[in-house]
């Protein structure tokens, strides 16, 4: 990302998890423990919008879509994983789907790149696959050790 200006971006909120939109390269989402995700604008190197109604607990994961960075998956320790869709004008509107887990949210991707699908891990390790289109859970795998940087 190549932009000039300042170099921090302040928040009154602790941010865990972060992401930058692929295909734009200028818009950043975080995930904070007050249950918000927070967009930046990195070409105006300030907060765009907010996202406040869709989790409870702190928003362990972020992810844009690869294909389409229109796309917004979600997960958190609320039990909620969310799909977005940031074409639309508020969250209500974004929110495609949410899909509740039996567990807390550690890590969620999409599974490839297909937007319906996605791989979510719990914080006592259990893998799920989830379809995000019809917000059920596809698979349950137990007890696993993870350890993945992109899938």
């Amino acid at each position: 990302i190549n932009y000039t200006g300042p170099r921090e971006i302040y928040t009154e909120q602790i941010v865990g998890s972060v992401r930058c939109v692929q295909e734009t390269e200028h818009i950043l989402a975080g995930g904070t423990e007050a249950g918000e995700i927070i967009f930046w604008d990195l070409r105006k190197m300030k907060e765009a919008s907010r996202f406040n109604e869709s989790h409870s607990g702190d928003v362990t994961k972020v992810q844009f879509n690869e294909q389409d960075g229109s796309y917004l998956l979600s997960g958190s320790e609320d039990s909620i994983v969310c799909l977005f869709d940031l074409r639309k004008d508020n969250e209500e509107e974004a929110a495609v789907s949410m899909i509740r887990i039996d567990q807390p949210v550690q890590d969620c991707v999409f599974f490839g790149n297909r937007l319906d699908l996605a791989l979510v891990t719990t914080t006592i390790s259990s893998l799920q696959v989830v379809n995000l289109a019809e917000t059920t859970s596809i698979k349950e795998i137990p007890t696993i050790a993870v350890s993945y940087t992109h899938l």
